[in-house]
Formats: structure tokens, sequence, C-alpha cells
């Protein structure tokens, strides 16, 4: 049930954004529970919506690549940041000093699809 409802506010702000909706209502709320961090060598094909995937050498550490993950508004699109400094675009992974909550930066801004805009803060997004 939870899923379907997911799925229709996802649809209903797909289809808003075609007349000129530019994201989520205007709240600085925390919306989501929070993101888990999991690092790995290889994404499966199909990601957990509260996990960030950490794809890079995890024997190296802070030699991570991407940060995979499931849109957090509903569409249930995949994102695929790139973390390689680099390269551009790109976002940075922090993680706290006690390990037990993990940042990205800059902001996240959907330009396509449902145009969501979000932080991701001590693994919980915050909406722009």
């Amino acid at each position: 049930m939870f899923r379907l409802l997911k799925t229709l506010i996802g649809l209903f702000f797909s289809w808003i954004s075609s007349f000129g909706y530019k994201g989520k209502p205007d709240t600085k709320e925390i919306v989501d529970n929070g993101y888990q961090l999991l690092s790995s060598n290889e994404i499966p094909l199909d990601i957990d919506p509260k996990i960030i995937y950490v794809e890079g050498n995890s024997k190296i550490l802070g030699n991570n690549w991407y940060a995979h993950f499931i849109c957090p508004c509903g569409c249930e699109e995949r994102i695929m940041l790139n973390l390689l400094e680099d390269v551009s675009p790109s976002w940075s992974l922090t993680i706290n000093k006690d390990k037990t909550s993990f940042s990205i930066y800059p902001s996240i801004w959907r330009t396509n699809n449902c145009k969501s805009h979000f932080w991701i803060k001590d693994g919980k997004v915050l909406w722009v």
C-alpha cells in the first residue's frame, strides 16, 4: 500500500512538473527517516531505497567513485552522483568522526523528470 501511494505521489509530481513546477512543496523539514551508507565494489541491480551505495575501491579509504541511490521524491528513479574530484560535476561525501552519519555536498538538483532539489545532511533528506 505504501509503495502504491509513493508511486502515485511521484506520478503526481511528474505530471505537475510538465506545467513548470520546480520541485517539492516549500518546506525545509526533514521528510525522511534517513539513509544508510553501504560501501561496495559492485552495485546491485535492484537497490534498496533506504541505502546509498558508495562504489569504489573499499580497500582504500576515501577512494570513492560514485554514489547510487533511489530518488527520495517517490519517482523511484536511480540517481548516480560522481564522487571523483577531478571530473565535473562532482559531489563530496563526508562521514562524521564517530561514523554514525554522513552528508553529501553540494545539493542534488535534478534537472530532468521529477525536478527534485534536496540536500543529504546527516543521512537525512532536506528539501530545498
